[in-house]
Parts: structure tokens; C-alpha cells; sequence
């Protein structure tokens, strides 16, 4: 049986986001995915920190 992939999302204006959101998504998250999460992030910033074409 194949695990199913959650998906969450909301519309909001910025102004009036509460942040509720985000930290119902991240506490669905496992341990590993959030640590696989931040691992992404830091890399992405080290590597436009030092200059280095990331695709986007």
C-alpha cells in the first residue's frame, strides 16, 4: 500500500496571517522531514551566500 503524500495550503493576505498555519504543517511533520526541511534551506542560503547559480 502506497503512503499518501499531505498536502496543505491557505490563501491569505500577508498582513493578516497569523502564522496558525505554519505551525500546524510543521507539526505534522516528522522529525526527519523536518530536519530534511532545514537541511534544504541552510544549503540553499550557503550556496546563494557564496555566489553560486541554484537554477531559480
Amino acid at each position: 500500500m502506497q503512503k499518501r503524500e499531505l498536502v496543505m495550503e491557505r490563501f491569505r493576505r500577508i498582513e493578516r496571517g497569523d502564522r496558525s498555519f505554519d505551525i500546524q504543517f510543521w507539526r505534522r511533520q516528522t522529525p526527519t522531514a523536518r530536519v530534511k526541511a532545514m537541511s534544504e534551506l541552510a544549503e540553499g542560503y550557503h550556496r546563494n551566500k557564496a555566489g553560486v547559480n541554484s537554477g531559480f
